[in-house]
C-alpha cells in the first residue's frame, strides 16, 4: 500500500470516526537519558494490520530515538491508539477497540509497549450505490462488483475507494469529462454486521471531442502532431484517449513538457475543445560514451543527433566509434509517422575498418527499412541492405558483394530499457542474402533470435533474477562459403562474458575463431541493489558456435562465471564485471574485465 493510498484510507470519514491525534510530549533536553524499548501488537487480525501499524505509528517511527521515561512512552502509546483503531476500521472492523500497557523501567527490566487489539467481527459490505448528480444523458452501467467494490466481503476502505475511482474513470471514458467524486455515506448495522455505502459523484453532461489548439509550438508542425491523435473530431470524449495522446507526444522526444487538457470549467457546448501546451526541446543532442573490455581495450563513441529537421520530427544522426580493433562511422536519417500511424522509414549507411582475429579489412553497408508498431508490446519491420567489403581472412583476400532482405519482430514488456526489473524482451531477425564472394555466387539465409526475461524476487524490485537465451542458424551454404562478415560468432561483453570477443567456435589455420553456421548462448544473472546508488551481481554464462546448420546441443558449451558491481547513475547503471572461464584453453585469458553503461542484457 502506497503512503498516499494509506492516507486516503485512513481519512475515510464515515468509516473511521477517530483519526488519531498529535502526540503531546513535554520538551526533553537533548542531554536527557534515553531508554530503548520494544513494541508488541497483540490480537492483530491479519499481517497487513501489523505492517500498516509499523509504517504509521509513532511508537515505531520514533523507536530508534528511544524515550525519556516510561511515562513518556505511555503518552506516546496513548496518542497512537486512535490511529490503530482507524487502521482496523479501514478493514471493516468498525467496532474495534485498542488498549495499551507499558511494562519495565528500561534499566533492570526491558521497556515494552504492548498494544492489545479487540477487533471484533468485520462488517460485510452488502451494497455500494453510485448516486450521480447533475446528470445529463445516459451514463455507462456502474456495477460496483465489476468496479472492484468488496460486495459480500469485509468492507475494506481501500477497495471501496478504488471502486469509487474506477466509477469516476468509467464516466470520464464515456464522455463525462468533468465527473468527480463528491461525498460518501456509510450506514452500518451492528446487529447483522453489514454495511452499505452510497457514493455521490457529480457527473454533469457528456461531451464530444472538439477542435485541438496547440500552444508553445515554434519549430514543430501542428499538422504532424495531429497524426498522433487516436480519435476523430465529434466522437464521444474519453479521458483515456486524452492521456494516450499526451503520452504519445512525450515519446516523440520533441518536448521538455507536454500537457493535453480540456478547459478548466465545463463549457456550455457539446464539442469539448482540447488544448495542447508544449515546451519544445532544443533540436540537437550531443553524446559520448566510453567502455572497456580486457580483449578490446577502450572503445570511445561520439554522436550528434538533430531532431525535427523540417518540422515533422525528421531525425538525422552521425556517430563515430573508435577502438583498437574497429573504427567506424555511420549516418542515419529517420522519418517518423511515414504514411501511417506508428510507422518509421529509416535510411542509413556505415563504413568500418576492422582488425579482428577472424578477419581484417573494410566494410561498407547501406540500408533502407520500415519499422512499424504492431501493438504496445510488439514492433516489426522489413527492408533492404547492401554490403561491399574487402577483407583478409586466414591470409586470403575476399571481395564481398551482398544484398539482403531483413525482416524482424520485437516483443518488449519490460519496465526500463537500461535496467529492467520485470518483463520479457525478445527479438527475431530473418535475413535472406544473395551475392558474390570473389565472383562466386552465394545465397544463404540467416536467422538470429534473442530472448531475455526479468523476474523480481521482492516487491521493490531490488533483487532481480535475469535470464537470456540466443539461438542462431544459417542455411544454404557451408560455413566457409558464407562470407565471414555474416557468419555467427559468440563471446565477449554482449555475448558470453569470460571469453574474448567472437572467440568461441571453430578455428582457422592460425588458431583464430572463424565463426560458424549456428550459435547458442545462455545466461543467468542475479542482481541485488542496496541503497539508492549501489548494487552487485553474480552471473553464469555459456555458449558455443558450430558448423552445423542447426544449433548442435550435443556439443558441450563453453562456460564462465563471474560477478560485478553497479553504480546507478542518472543516465543508467554503470557496470563493472569480472568474468572467469571454466577450464580455459591454451592461449585464453584467465579472466575478462568489462566496464560499460547499462546492464549486460
Amino acid at each position: 500500500m502506497t503512503f498516499a493510498r494509506l492516507l486516503a484510507v485512513l481519512a475515510l470519514p464515515a468509516l473511521l470516526s477517530a483519526c488519531g491525534g498529535d502526540e503531546v510530549d513535554f520538551a526533553v533536553p537533548d542531554t536527557a537519558e534515553r531508554f530503548s524499548y520494544d513494541v508488541v501488537i497483540e490480537n492483530a487480525p491479519n499481517a497487513e494490520v501489523q505492517l500498516v501499524a509499523e509504517e504509521t505509528l509513532d511508537l515505531y517511527l520514533r523507536q530508534d530515538d528511544g524515550t525519556a521515561s516510561p511515562a513518556f512512552l505511555r503518552r506516546r502509546a496513548d496518542s497512537d491508539l486512535p490511529t490503530l483503531v482507524s487502521i482496523l476500521q479501514s478493514q471493516g472492523y468498525f467496532l474495534a477497540e485498542a488498549s495499551r500497557t507499558v511494562t519495565g523501567d528500561g534499566e533492570d527490566e526491558p521497556l515494552i509497549a504492548t498494544l492489545t487489539l479487540t477487533p471484533g467481527e468485520p462488517f460485510i459490505l452488502s451494497s455500494q450505490r453510485f448516486n450521480l448528480q447533475d446528470l445529463t444523458g445516459t451514463p455507462p452501467v456502474l456495477d460496483p462488483a465489476t468496479l472492484g467494490a468488496p460486495i459480500n466481503a469485509p468492507a475494506d476502505a481501500e477497495e471501496i475507494i478504488l471502486a469509487e475511482d474506477a466509477a469516476v474513470a468509467a464516466l470520464r471514458r464515456a464522455g463525462y469529462a468533468y465527473a468527480e467524486y463528491e461525498s460518501r455515506d456509510v450506514l452500518g448495522d451492528p446487529e447483522s454486521n453489514t454495511a452499505t455505502v452510497t457514493t455521490t459523484i457529480r457527473a454533469g453532461r457528456p461531451y464530444r471531442f472538439g477542435p485541438i489548439t496547440y500552444v508553445g509550438l515554434s519549430r514543430v508542425s501542428a499538422e504532424y502532431l495531429t497524426t498522433y491523435v487516436t480519435w476523430e473530431q465529434g466522437v464521444t470524449f474519453s479521458a483515456s484517449d486524452l492521456a494516450d495522446f499526451q503520452q504519445r507526444l512525450i515519446t516523440t522526444e520533441l518536448f521538455n513538457a507536454v500537457t493535453v487538457e480540456p478547459p478548466e470549467d465545463p463549457p456550455a457546448q457539446e464539442a469539448l475543445p482540447i488544448t495542447v501546451t508544449v515546451d519544445e526541446r532544443l533540436p540537437r543532442t550531443f553524446s559520448t560514451g566510453l567502455r572497456y573490455d580486457t580483449d578490446l581495450g577502450a572503445t570511445v563513441t561520439l554522436g550528434v543527433e538533430h531532431r525535427n529537421l523540417f518540422g515533422r520530427n525528421e531525425r538525422a544522426s552521425f556517430d563515430v566509434s573508435l577502438s583498437e580493433n574497429e573504427s567506424s562511422a555511420g549516418i542515419q536519417f529517420t522519418i517518423p509517422q511515414f504514411r501511417r500511424d506508428g510507422q518509421d522509414l529509416t535510411i542509413g549507411t556505415r563504413y568500418a575498418q576492422i582488425d579482428e582475429e577472424a578477419y581484417n579489412g573494410e566494410v561498407i553497408e547501406a540500408s533502407i527499412g520500415i519499422d512499424r508498431r504492431i501493438n504496445e508490446e510488439m514492433r516489426g519491420g522489413y527492408g533492404l541492405l547492401t554490403e561491399r567489403s574487402v577483407v583478409v581472412e586466414d591470409g586470403a583476400n575476399s571481395e564481398i558483394n551482398l544484398v539482403g532482405l531483413p525482416l524482424f519482430v520485437t516483443y518488449d514488456t519490460t519496465d526500463e530499457p537500461l535496467d529492467a526489473t520485470r518483463g520479457l524482451r525478445g527479438r527475431l531477425e530473418l535475413t535472406p542474402f544473395a551475392g558474390t564472394v570473389n565472383g562466386a555466387e552465394v545465397a544463404f539465409t540467416r536467422l538470429d533470435g534473442r530472448l531475455a526475461t526479468y523476474i523480481p524476487l521482492d516487491d521493490e524490485g531490488r533483487t532481480v533474477l535475469a535470464g537470456r537465451v540466443r539461438l542462431g542458424s544459417i542455411t544454404g551454404e557451408s560455413a566457409t562459403q558464407v562470407p565471414v562478415t555474416r557468419r555467427l560468432f559468440a563471446g565477449g561483453g554482449g555475448s558470453v562474458r569470460g571469453f574474448a570477443r567472437d572467440s568461441l567456435g571453430p578455428l582457422d589455420s592460425d588458431g583464430d575463431a572463424r565463426g560458424g553456421l549456428s550459435v547458442v548462448e545462455l545466461g543467468a544473472e542475479l542482481r541485488y541493489r542496496f541503497g539508492e546508488t549501489l548494487g552487485a551481481v553474480a552471473f553464469v554464462e555459456a555458449g558455443n558456435v558450430t558448423d552445423s546448420e542447426l544449433p548442435d546441443l550435443s556439443q558441450p558449451l563453453r562456460t564462465a562465471i563471474g560477478g560485478g558491481v553497479r553504480y546507478y547513475s542518472p543516465i543508467g547503471p554503470v557496470r563493472a564485471d569480472l568474468a572467469f572461464p571454466i577450464s580455459p584453453r591454451a592461449g585464453e585469458d584467465a579472466f575478462q574485465f568489462y566496464l560499460a553503461i547499462g546492464q549486460a542484457f
